[in-house]
């Protein structure tokens, strides 16, 4: 098997993991701003 073949395979797994990752902590980050920003509304109204 070619070296090259196996780098590219690691480094597509490795972006594969990583973009699975940052799209979660984005969803997260997404419901805990929402979820404060209502919790803001109640306060202030």
């Amino acid at each position: 098997m070619v070296l090259w073949r196996v780098e590219v395979f690691v480094l597509e797994m490795v972006w594969v993991m990583l973009s699975g990752w940052l799209s979660s902590c984005l969803a997260v980050a997404d419901y805990v701003a929402t979820a404060l920003r209502q919790s803001g509304d109640d306060v202030s109204g």
